[in-house]
């Protein structure tokens, strides 16, 4: 399976938002995006995507997706690598995310950072639901 970069926010938001992820569907991708890139089936069915966005200063690894039938494939996991690289490469110390399945970043180097050490990357961090009812995690990974 390919990544490759992807300009069709329509598609990428309905398919962010149809797993879970609390993403407005919209023909307009928001102005912190930097890169999005998907993978898709043999069929040209959109299979996993991800992006990632410039907030408040912060590079944020934004939107992972998989669709359940291909979790286990290691495709969120060649999402997040080339997430990291590109910040990498474009010179960020470091990368930060709110991920809905913490314990999958961890094998992958993050770490969990106190709500009140989190830069203003999430709207999840304003939330009065935010590890009440709802469970993300902010994280980040230094380079």
């Amino acid at each position: 399976m390919k990544i490759v970069p992807d300009t069709d926010y329509r598609k990428l938001s309905r398919f962010w938002r149809t797993h879970g992820l609390e993403v407005q569907v919209s023909d307009t991708p928001p102005d912190s995006l930097l890169h999005a890139w998907s993978m898709t089936d043999q069929d040209g069915t959109l299979v996993a995507a991800a992006a990632l966005e410039r907030r408040n200063g912060f590079l944020v690894l934004a939107d992972v997706a998989v669709d359940p039938a291909y979790r286990g494939s290691h495709y969120g996991v060649a999402l997040v690598t080339l997430a990291e690289e590109t910040a990498a490469a474009m010179g960020a110390p470091e990368i930060w995310l709110t991920g809905k399945v913490p314990d999958f970043y961890r094998k992958l180097g993050w770490q969990s950072v106190p709500r009140q050490d989190a830069p203003p990357i999430s709207k999840c961090l304003h939330c009065e639901d935010f590890q009440v009812s709802c469970h993300p995690e902010i994280m980040r990974k230094v380079f």
